[in-house]
This record gives structure tokens, C-alpha cells and sequence, in this order.
């Protein structure tokens, strides 16, 4: 199905990382004229150690001084996003996830929605415990995963796809292919085609890059050689070379007992974040 993002949901708290990460996808939904919905998990954070031992009317004051930070906090992220609207003329809204709520139902937060986007490693305004890997599990939706890092103008403008051929790696062109239309670049790059010919055919990339070609990408298909290097480091020296705003990658295309035990390019990717990657499974 091809991608329509009429509604983007972004992850985000109060914290730097957090608020650069909502301003971010902003612009994004800007750009895609979509709806924005931000959303924070109101994590439970202990008091001081001696608001352990408060008893009678103690226990009042320490109960109205938690009811006042979190009123503080939503009140932060609500001009937050009330900013965003009012700057780029985005629609937006904000949604609280509860402390009460597991994971899985606070996925249900995003699952109306075309696209997610979350910073990456501080991963602001998710529960505690989520992981990239469950939440893609759980939801099934196309992430952009945001490094805490990263310091681009933009993102979208300059992409890179890294195709293998695979079933994960087509579905991650698809859920993108509303971004890959509005890039000025897109290069489809291929590591290794020599070693799975038979995923790619006689000519490698070819009738992807044709693909996308006939829904209007300018796309550019780049084959190279890893000469031994790892996948994951011959696409990151690829995207720094090349400037990338955004590498487009289909997640754990191989078994994931082999993802697990080899180590596997997403995971690699994810160890060693440099730029937006969109995943896709």
C-alpha cells in the first residue's frame, strides 16, 4: 500500500532531545501536510528518600506537590506543541500515555496513525522498558528513528534505501515512498549484489530503480563492494559521503535467531546511529 501520511505521531517529553525531536517532526508533518499527534508517557519518577517516611498530613503535601510537577510538565508540553502548531501552521494535538498502562496498550496511542517518529538512544516520551524492536513488533508501523545526535538541517531531502532485495526491504520502500517522491536525492544502494543474485535478478536494482522511477522518484542506483568490511559500516561510510538526511532500511531481514547470534545490519545500524533511519518490517 502505498504511503499517505495524513496523520504523524512523534514521541517526546520536555527534555532537549525531546523537544528537538517534536520540532523535527514538525516540519516533517509540515512538509507532508499531515495532522500531528504528539505523544508522552507520563513516567513515574520516586520522590526524595525521606517522602517515603511521610505520614498524616504529609502524605497530603507530598501527593499535591507530585499533582503540581505533573500539571507543570503537561502544561510545558502542550505550549510545546501548541508552538509547533502556531510556527508551520501544522494541526496538532497532544495525548498522555498514564503511568497505569503497560506497553502494549500505550502502543495503541500511535496505531491510528501513517508514521512514528521518536528520538533514538534517549527514546523521550515512551514508556519505560519499550525497545525499537517491541515497538515494531507490537504496532507493525513504519518508524523514523531520530539520533539524540543529530544536528541536519532536514530530513528527507538527501535519502539513501538500502536494498537487499528482500520482502522487509520492499515494504520499507513502500511505507516510504510518500518521503522518497518529495526527496530532491534518492540513491538506491545495493552491498554485495554478486552474493544474492538471486533476490535481485540479472540486473541488480534495476527494476526497483524502474519502480520507482515510474511513481516519480529521482532515483539513482548505486552498486558497490563491502571488500570484506561489515554491510552495516559500508552503508554508513556510503550515507556520511554522501550527505544522507535519512537511510531507509527493511528490519531484521534475516531470521531473527540470526539477527540475534550474528548480530545482523539493523542491529549494527542501531548500535551506531548517525542519521534518521526509516524502518520498516
Amino acid at each position: 500500500m502505498l504511503s499517505d501520511y495524513s496523520n504523524i505521531t512523534v514521541f517526546f517529553d520536555a527534555s532537549p532531545e525531546g523537544l528537538s525531536v517534536l520540532a523535527r517532526s514538525g516540519e516533517l508533518a509540515c512538509v507532508q501536510n499531515s495532522h500531528l499527534i504528539g505523544v508522552t508517557s507520563m513516567r513515574h519518577k520516586s520522590g526524595v528518600p525521606e517522602e517515603s517516611f511521610s505520614r498524616g498530613d504529609a502524605i497530603i503535601e507530598v501527593i499535591k506537590k507530585h499533582q503540581l510537577a505533573t500539571a507543570s510538565k503537561l502544561l510545558e508540553l502542550h505550549h510545546g506543541i501548541q508552538d509547533i502548531s502556531d510556527k508551520l501552521g501544522v494541526q496538532a494535538e497532544l495525548r498522555v500515555i498514564p503511568s497505569t498502562e503497560d506497553n502494549k496498550n500505550a502502543i495503541q496511542h500511535a496505531l491510528y496513525s501513517d508514521l512514528v517518529i521518536f528520538n533514538y538512544p534517549s527514546m523521550s516520551g515512551l514508556p519505560e522498558g519499550m525497545t525499537i524492536n517491541s515497538f515494531i513488533s507490537y504496532s507493525g508501523l513504519p518508524i523514523i528513528v531520530v539520533p539524540d545526535s543529530w544536528q541536519g538541517e532536514g530530513i528527507g531531502k538527501r535519502v539513501t534505501i538500502a536494498w537487499n532485495g528482500s520482502r522487509q526491504a520492499w515494504r520499507a520502500v513502500s511505507d516510504s515512498l510518500g518521503l522518497l517522491i518529495s526527496a530532491e536525492e534518492v540513491q538506491l544502494l545495493i552491498v554485495d549484489a554478486h552474493h544474492s543474485q538471486g533476490l535481485h535478478g540479472e540486473d541488480p536494482g534495476a527494476d526497483m530503480a524502474a519502480y520507482l522511477a515510474r511513481h516519480g522518484v529521482r532515483v539513482d542506483l548505486v552498486n558497490v563492494e563491502s571488500n570484506r568490511k561489515e554491510v552495516a559500516d559500508v552503508i554508513i561510510e556510503h550515507t556520511t559521503a554522501h550527505a544522507s538526511d535519512m537511510l531507509v532500511i527493511g528490519a531484521w531481514s534475516r531470521p531473527r535467531l540470526s539477527e540475534l547470534i550474528l548480530g545482523g545490519t539493523t542491529n549494527s545500524l542501531l548500535k551506531d546511529v548517525r542519521l534518521p533511519l526509516f524502518i520498516s518490517r
